[in-house]
């Protein structure tokens, strides 16, 4: 990709991937224009049933119109029943934290994702969902992450290296390249000693199964809709058998390690602190693919749209290496170093911003009525 080109983006990646917002808001009147961020724009109404199937098949979130983001809550109805957009801070608290127990999941999300997924913590519900956080949660404390910062330096230094010995001037395709440093990342941080192996065929699943997981409305249409719906997650767990296979083989291998080397061993080992139960075999397979996915597809679409938004603000740019220089002078970043470069966490942050690598979560179905806002 050439320096101030927009990434292009497979189909996998346009559904984790957030409708640009509108230039109007961004910057004050007065100021200097700004380049027109890339992305599809929200139509100004809802669209007709035949222009939503002819859109969604490409990007279901380009059939949200306008207004859905000008309104805290959004009341939608149409062909396709009754849904209600939530926007507003409070509303999203009413709905995932203070009334959570109204809201599970949806089935059809649940049973979709949990195909290929299985009954992790992005499909559970419930009991088995907090106990699944307090088991996880110590493998995510500040002692574990601050672990995993040399994997994560190693790998960019690495990538730098290679970038270095093309020569000025040659091309890179950075979309791909982030692609492959946080493949890198996830992999080694995970599963050390068997990243290589593991990490690769993780990802040739993964890539297959989000392509496999593009779904139309003719999917839950009636009639034509249960065969087609059949058909595709059959291919789905067909898809995960393998990798399936492997991950099992290799989690039974570990053992229950007093001194985790990773992820995969953290988890392994972690317990419940309320109840002291581990997870089985099964659930720790299910909660690496989880961590799996969400750690590397989405961590590249972030880095890839820092690069791209620096490419079309050369001021900003600039002070960005003004503080990398003035802090590190030259060296490779230490986790200590984090709290010290504000302005770098600003520029990862306003690119997440402008184009969050996932914009949405599982849709909610309320068991009974309820008040919001």
């Amino acid at each position: 990709m050439k320096w101030g080109e927009v990434p292009k983006l497979n189909q996998s990646e346009m559904l984790m991937h957030q409708v640009a917002s509108q230039l109007a808001g961004l910057v004050a009147e007065e100021a200097p224009a700004a380049p027109v961020l890339a992305g599809p724009k929200p139509p100004a109404r809802p669209l007709s049933l035949f222009a939503t199937l002819r859109v969604m098949k490409d990007n279901p979130l380009a059939t949200i119109p306008l207004i859905a983001y000008e309104e805290p809550i959004w009341d939608a109805k149409s062909w396709f029943g009754h849904q209600v957009f939530v926007s507003d801070p409070a509303g999203i608290k009413r709905v995932l934290l203070d009334n959570v127990a109204n809201y599970p999941k949806a089935a059809l999300d649940v049973r979709i994702l949990g195909t290929a997924f299985g009954d992790g913590l992005l499909v559970s519900d419930g009991e088995k969902w907090r106990a699944h956080r307090r088991i996880m949660s110590p493998s995510f404390d500040f002692r574990s992450i601050a672990s995993y910062a040399p994997a994560i330096t190693n790998a960019t230094q690495s990538l730098l290296q290679q970038w270095d010995e093309r020569g000025d001037g040659a091309a890179v395709d950075i979309a791909g390249e982030m692609v492959a440093l946080t493949l890198e990342v996830i992999s080694r941080t995970m599963f050390s000693a068997d990243s290589d192996m593991l990490g690769a065929l993780l990802d040739r699943t993964l890539r297959k199964g989000l392509d496999d997981l593009s779904f139309s409305l003719f999917d839950i249409a009636p009639l034509i809709g249960p065969i087609l719906m059949g058909r595709k997650l059959a291919r789905i767990r067909a898809n995960f058998e393998a990798m399936d296979a492997t991950m099992q083989q290799l989690i039974r291998g570990r053992g229950r390690s007093d001194a985790p080397k990773d992820l995969l061993d953290r988890l392994i080992a972690a317990s419940d602190s309320e109840t002291g139960t581990r997870m089985t075999n099964e659930e720790v397979r299910d909660e690496v693919i989880i961590i799996f996915l969400a750690g590397h597809e989405t961590s590249a679409l972030a880095a890839t749209y820092v690069w791209y938004l620096l490419s079309l603000h050369a001021s900003e740019e600039a002070k960005l290496h003004a503080e990398l220089d003035a802090v590190l002078g030259g060296r490779a970043p230490a986790y200590g170093d984090l709290e010290k470069l504000p302005y770098t966490r600003m520029v990862v942050e306003e690119a997440m911003r402008l184009y969050p690598p996932a914009p949405a979560l599982t849709g909610r179905v309320a068991r009974q009525d309820d008040e919001i806002c």
